[in-house]
């Protein structure tokens, strides 16, 4: 048994070098074939080009082994469950790192490389620092913007997180990336691929890059995006799998959100305006927990907002002048904290701590 299980490995390995062959084509094959060879003469296959994939799947594994990673396939007990449920899944992955629990709730966090301080940033910050509180793992794509926001708080906050990139595990760029991509290995977080070591991330591997993200996930969430942009992309696979999608409105003069305002008003995008919003949707099995402990892991920043704020409900301006910082900064720092259910706002720009 164990010998067929390895042939079925090595035959859907190989197969992936044929770009000919849709991955539901090479599984197929690989659960009739006796081997790789058989497979190739099936397929009309020369012996010099079998033999050619032979000898670099060789190659491969020496590589994956010295980045002390693994390559899993279709007929592995450790392939996610959740790609075996979407539209066109990878026969094989190259997966660096650990793997997190099936059973916890899984969330796609993407959107524009070029996020904005006083918006994307902070809310993509409280969104992930709120979900990795109840154990949520969050997925993205190790790309610069959004999703190293949320690959990093997640991070930061104790949780698990899952890179999807775009190239083989060797070749992941910039160094930033690189970077980062060791510290969620660290974390007990993975970095995972389809692209076989020494491939680096050509401009057609990035949409499907985004499938792969949205396949991991039990919900996507665009935090920002500009009206065209990968995010965009991970959103549709979300619509076409049947993924819940979530959107965060976000200012109507901004370019960087008209992506976002567009999914809700054209898509079945849900809004989101709280981490709540999605857990409640769910019907996830989780603890809300009171302002006095989430007073805890405020930020120095957010910190002295709320210490200004006191029991008196102040406008925003009076805020800022009180904390000696500018306005701009002060309102991210409610924004968070409106997010995270330790502030609202009330008419005319005023604020208060919620009781």
């Amino acid at each position: 048994m164990e010998t067929r299980l390895q042939h079925q490995r090595d035959i859907v390995f190989g197969l992936t070098y044929l770009r000919s062959l849709t991955a539901a084509e090479a599984i197929t094959l690989a659960m009739e074939a006796e081997d790789l060879r058989d497979a190739a003469e099936r397929l009309g296959m020369s012996a010099l080009l079998t033999d050619d994939i032979l000898a670099d799947m060789e190659r491969q594994h020496e590589r994956v082994a010295a980045l002390q990673a693994r390559i899993t396939t279709w007929f592995d007990d450790d392939y996610p469950q959740r790609l075996r449920q979407m539209h066109a899944p990878p026969a094989v992955l190259f997966v660096h790192g650990t793997l997190p629990p099936e059973s916890l709730p899984h969330i796609a966090v993407v959107g524009t490389r070029s996020c904005s301080v006083q918006y994307g940033m902070p809310v993509t910050r409280t969104l992930v620092r709120d979900w990795t509180d109840r154990s949520c793992v969050i997925v993205s794509g190790l790309a610069a913007g959004i999703d190293t926001v949320a690959h990093e708080e997640a991070v930061r906050n104790g949780g698990q997180t899952i890179a999807v990139v775009a190239s083989g595990l060797d070749r992941i760029t910039p160094t930033d990336a690189r970077r980062l991509a060791d510290r969620i290995i660290d974390g007990h977080g993975c970095v995972m691929t389809e692209y076989r070591c020494g491939q680096g991330a050509m401009p057609q591997n990035f949409p499907a890059r985004n499938r792969i993200i949205c396949g991991m996930s039990d919900a996507v969430v665009v935090t920002e995006s500009k009206a065209k942009g990968g995010a965009l992309i991970t959103a549709a696979f979300a619509v076409r799998d049947g993924r819940p999608l979530y959107a965060v409105p976000g200012p109507i003069t901004s370019t960087r959100s008209a992506g976002t305002n567009a999914l809700l008003r054209t898509t079945a995008a849900r809004v989101l305006t709280s981490s709540q919003d999605l857990v409640e949707d769910l019907g996830w099995s989780t603890h809300q927990r009171s302002p006095e402990t989430l007073e805890l892991d405020l930020d120095p920043s957010e910190r002295q907002v709320y210490d200004v704020l006191g029991d008196d409900t102040l406008h925003a301006d009076e805020i800022a002048v009180a904390c000696g910082r500018p306005a701009h900064d002060v309102l991210a720092d409610l924004l968070s904290l409106e997010l995270r259910r330790v502030v609202t706002t009330r008419p005319g720009s005023r604020w208060c701590r919620l009781s």
